[in-house]
C-alpha cells in the first residue's frame, strides 16, 4: 500500500465533500456477509477496498509500542520534552487494514478512547486551522461512526446476532467492531 492516501476525498473537518465521502463509505457493499467461510476473504477485500476508496485507512491505526527517545534529548528540559511529544517517531503504529497480527482489542480500544477523551474536553467544534489535532480527531470519530454504519449494512441478521456478543468491546465503534469481526472469523486465516 502506498504511504499516502489515494482517495479523492479530503477527509478534513468542514470539507465540502464530507457528505459525499460519508455516502461513499456507508453505501452497502454489493454482497452482504453471511458467515460462509469461503466468503470471508472476499468480504475483507471488499471492505478494505471501500475504506481505501473513501479515504479512511488512517482511522484503523493503533499504537504497537512506544519508542524510547533518542539519547540526545533530555526530557527534563521543556524544549526537548515538547520536541519528543510532537515527534512522529515517538510511537510505532500498526494498521489493522494492512496487518492485524500485532493488534489487540486493548490497543484498539485505547485508540478509540483517546479520541473520545480528547473530544469530551471540547465545548465547541474545533477550528481546522487553529486546532489541527482536535479537528483530525473529530473527523476520525465521525469516520469510526460511519464505519460502524457500513458494517451494520453489510452483515446479515445472523452475523449481526453473532457480532452482538461483542457490543461491550466495540461500543458502537466501527474500527473496533471490524477487529472483533476479524478476530471472530479469521483467527487462523487472516
Amino acid at each position: 500500500m502506498l504511504p499516502f492516501s489515494t482517495s479523492a476525498f479530503s477527509n478534513t473537518l468542514g470539507a465540502t465533500d464530507q457528505a459525499t465521502q460519508r455516502k461513499a463509505l456507508v453505501t452497502p457493499l454489493k454482497v452482504k456477509f453471511d458467515g460462509k467461510p469461503e466468503d470471508v476473504l472476499r468480504h475483507i477485500a471488499d471492505f478494505n477496498h471501500r475504506c481505501k476508496e473513501a479515504g479512511v485507512v488512517e482511522d484503523f491505526r493503533f499504537i504497537v509500542k512506544k519508542n524510547n527517545p533518542p539519547s540526545t534529548l533530555d526530557l527534563a528540559e521543556p524544549v526537548d520534552h515538547a520536541k519528543w511529544h510532537s515527534n512522529p517517531d515517538r510511537f510505532q503504529f500498526g494498521n489493522i487494514l494492512l496487518d492485524s497480527s500485532q493488534a489487540t482489542i486493548e490497543k484498539l480500544q485505547h485508540a478509540r478512547d483517546e479520541i473520545r477523551a480528547s473530544l469530551s474536553k471540547l465545548s465547541s467544534q474545533p477550528d481546522p486551522k487553529q486546532d489541527v489535532q482536535a479537528s483530525k480527531q473529530l473527523v476520525s470519530f465521525q469516520n469510526h461512526e460511519w464505519i460502524y454504519t457500513l458494517l451494520q449494512t453489510v452483515l446479515t441478521s445472523n452475523i449481526k446476532a453473532i457480532m452482538h456478543h461483542y457490543n461491550e468491546l466495540h461500543d458502537q465503534d466501527g474500527v473496533v467492531l471490524w477487529f472483533c469481526f476479524l478476530n471472530h472469523f479469521c483467527r487462523n486465516n487472516y
